[in-house]
C-alpha cells in the first residue's frame, strides 16, 4: 500500500513473506491492522529461515499516520516492525498491543532514514533473537528524534544489546523491562545503551540477568531508579595531590534528580588545600545543594559538600570549613540534587 489508499483495515493476515510482509507509505488516516500472523507456512526449513533472517521486515512503515496495530505474531524475520521515511515523512502516532517478534534479528528497528521524528506507543511487546545470528538486540533505534514509548516488555536471547539507541536525539521511555540473555556474544554490550545524544528511561524495577555486559551503559543519558558506578576526577581547589589511590563513584539518575557516593583515597597530600573537588555524572540545575560525609580512615571527622548551579562537581570541606584532606585519609560524601 503505497499511495493514500485512507481508512486500510487488516484483519486476520496470514502468509510467509521474504522480503516485506507488509509494505506502507502514503497512509494518510489511521491504518487498522489486526490478527497477522507470519510463519513458516510453505516452508519450514532452515536455508528460506536464513534468507528472511536477512531480508525480512515483516511490517515495514514510512509516511504512517496514526495507525492502530493488535495481536501480530512474526518469526524470522530481520526486523518484526521496521520504521523509515520516504519523501512523504515517517509514521507518527503509531499504536501497538500485544506484539511477538519471535526469532528474529531486530525487533523494533527504527532504521537510518528515519529522522523526522517517529512516535510510537507500544504496549505488552516481545522478543526473542535467533540463537547463533550476530547482532540481534529487541530495539534498535538507528534514525534520529524518535519517542518510543513501551510497557510490559520482555526482551530475550540478544546477541547484543536488548535495547541500542544510535542516532541522535532518540528517546525510549520503558515500563516492566526484562531482559534475559543478552550480550550472547560475550562482547560486553550492555543490556541497554544509549549512545551519546540520546536517552532511555527505565521505570520499575527492571529484571536484567544472564549477560556478560553491563545492565546500563553508553555516553548517553539513563534514567533508571539503580544504583551504578562511575569514577570522579579528583582534584584540590588550592593545589595538587602527589598521590591519590581508589577512587570511585555510585550514582543514580531518576526523574529530575542524582543521587551520588563518592569515595576518595588520598595516599600522599602533598600541596593539596582548600576543597577536595569531584566531579558528577550531571550539571546541576539552579539551587544550591548540600551533601555530607566523613573520613573513615584517620580523624573521623564530619564532612560537608557544596554543589553550586550550573556545576558538575562537589566540592567538599571540614564540617568547619577547613581542609578536609591528608595523607592516608579516606573522604566518603553522599548527597543529591536536582538536573534538567
Amino acid at each position: 500500500f503505497r499511495s493514500n489508499a485512507g481508512r486500510l483495515r487488516i484483519n486476520t493476515l496470514r502468509g510467509q513473506p521474504l522480503e516485506v510482509g507488509l509494505d506502507l507509505d502514503q497512509q494518510f488516516d489511521a491504518p487498522n491492522i489486526g490478527m497477522i500472523h507470519f510463519w513458516p507456512f510453505w516452508q519450514d526449513n532452515s536455508d528460506v529461515h536464513a534468507y528472511t533472517l536477512q531480508n525480512l521486515d515483516a511490517l515495514y512503515f514510512q509516511r504512517v499516520d496514526n495507525p492502530f496495530i493488535a495481536q501480530c505474531f512474526t518469526i524470522f524475520a530481520r526486523a518484526g516492525l521496521r520504521i523509515g521515511q520516504s519523501v512523504d515523512g515517517t509514521t507518527n502516532k503509531l499504536r501497538a498491543g500485544n506484539i511477538d517478534f519471535d526469532r528474529g534479528n531486530f525487533g523494533i528497528w527504527v532504521d537510518p532514514t528515519s529522522v523526522a521524528g517517529t512516535r510510537c506507543q507500544i504496549a505488552n511487546y516481545t522478543s526473542q533473537g535467533e540463537t547463533g545470528l550476530t547482532g540481534t538486540k529487541g530495539i534498535l533505534l538507528q534514525g534520529d528524534n524518535a519517542v518510543i514509548q513501551t510497557g510490559n516488555v520482555d526482551i530475550r536471547e540478544c546477541d547484543q544489546n536488548g535495547i541500542r539507541l544510535e542516532g541522535t536525539n532518540n528517546s525510549v521511555r520503558v515500563g516492566l523491562l526484562t531482559i534475559i540473555d543478552y550480550d550472547v556474544s560475550a562482547g560486553g554490550f550492555p543490556a541497554v545503551e544509549a549512545l551519546a545524544g540520546n536517552f532511555a528511561e527505565v521505570h520499575g524495577r527492571p529484571e536484567i540477568s544472564g549477560g556478560v555486559g553491563p545492565r546500563f551503559g553508553g555516553a548517553g543519558t539513563i534514567y533508571v531508579d539503580e544504583w551504578r558506578s562511575f569514577t570522579p576526577v579528583v582534584t584540590a581547589t588550592v593545589g595538587v595531590f602527589t598521590t591519590l589511590g581508589t577512587v570511585s563513584g555510585r550514582f543514580k539518575r531518576f526523574g529530575n534528580t542524582v543521587s551520588f557516593e563518592v569515595d576518595i583515597n588520598i595516599t600522599t597530600n602533598g600541596t593539596a588545600a582548600g576543597a577536595i573537588r569531584a566531579t558528577l555524572p550531571d550539571t546541576a540545575l539552579v539551587a544550591i545543594h548540600q551533601s555530607i560525609g566523613r573520613e573513615v580512615n584517620t580523624t573521623g571527622v564530619s564532612l560537608a559538600g557544596t554543589i553550586n548551579p550550573g556545576t558538575n562537581y562537589v566540592d567538599v570541606y571540614r564540617y568547619d570549613n577547613a581542609y578536609a584532606g591528608g595523607d592516608g585519609h579516606r573522604i566518603i560524601v553522599t548527597g543529591s540534587y536536582e538536573i534538567n
